[in-house]
């Protein structure tokens, strides 16, 4: 007899974005898929071709969004956002170079 009682949770993170490529901080910023990010998405549905999903949830941010409506398409699904979903935001470090982040965060330790 199958044990009905529970559910599983799979996590995804979003396809590569043009601002990964480029190294820059996202936070709640946001950036396209990159053509590459989408066929990773792709790979990943085909990886969940035989598994049962009954719902998809997603950020409400235009990456995540693009990921996840990428891999609810297979299942014929419809992605349900969840704003708690976001990434935490980077405020200032929005849209800089993680280079220029591990920099000003180098000083701000030496600080303290």
């Amino acid at each position: 007899m199958i044990d009905t009682s529970f559910c599983t949770l799979y996590i995804v993170r979003h396809g590569t974005t043009e601002w990964n490529e480029q190294r820059l901080i996202q936070g709640q910023g946001d950036s396209p898929l990159t053509a590459s990010g989408k066929e990773e998405m792709k790979a990943l549905s085909r990886k969940f071709g035989s598994v049962q999903i009954d719902a998809v949830y997603s950020s409400d941010l235009g990456r995540a969004l693009q990921s996840a409506e990428i891999l609810a398409l297979e299942k014929k699904l419809a992605v349900m956002t969840v704003q708690a979903l976001r990434e935490r935001r980077y405020g200032y470090f929005e849209g800089k170079h993680k280079d220029e982040f591990d920099r000003e965060m180098k000083v701000a330790l030496k600080q303290l």
